[in-house]
């Protein structure tokens, strides 16, 4: 009996998977923002990207004018200046269509790199979301939009903002 027992411990023993000291290498896991804040377009191009406000200096932020008609202005920029490398959208409390040139409280403007500002010539946003019900901000609550435009020339240099796209979530 005790060479049975014997045998099944050893069997045991030699049929465990010897565990391998080394770790082996994980993929880390793909990280999907769980609010949007996310703001990205081609400008001439190239593209231009905020992700999820996770710098100091990139970030999409929101404000409201109370002049008449009231709007929005969105703006997001990929450095800490939010007149260099930025673009503004503002915006009336609407959604739909809306033409960024001549729709009453409608806009948009462009800073390059040397903060030289660029205003829309003519454009279109089509406003998906526009989430006013005050639970998390004061302003606008969540706003999503896609959007292009070219801008007017300043000393013979202009930009074209194509594939556009905005997806804010107050924090």
């Amino acid at each position: 009996m005790k060479k049975i027992i014997l045998g099944f411990l050893l069997l045991g023993i030699f049929s465990c998977k010897k565990k391998d000291d080394k770790k082996e290498e994980e993929t880390p896991p793909v990280v999907t923002p769980t609010s949007g804040n996310t703001m990205t377009a081609k400008v001439n191009g190239n593209s231009w990207i905020i992700a999820g406000n996770n710098t100091s200096g990139a970030k999409l932020e929101q404000g409201n004018d109370p002049s008449t008609p009231k709007k929005y202005v969105f703006y997001g920029r990929t450095g800490s200046s939010i007149y260099t490398n930025a673009i503004w959208l503002y915006t009336p409390y609407a959604t739909g269509t809306v033409d960024l040139r001549n729709t009453p409280g409608c806009s948009a403007i462009y800073f390059d790199g040397t903060g030289a500002a660029f205003y829309v010539k003519s454009g279109s946003m089509n406003i998906s979301i526009m989430d006013t019900s005050h639970v998390k901000s004061t302003n606008c609550d969540k706003f999503k939009a896609t959007f292009n435009f070219t801008t007017d020339s300043v000393g013979g240099k202009g930009y074209s903002i194509t594939e556009g796209s905005i997806d804010f979530v107050a924090p």
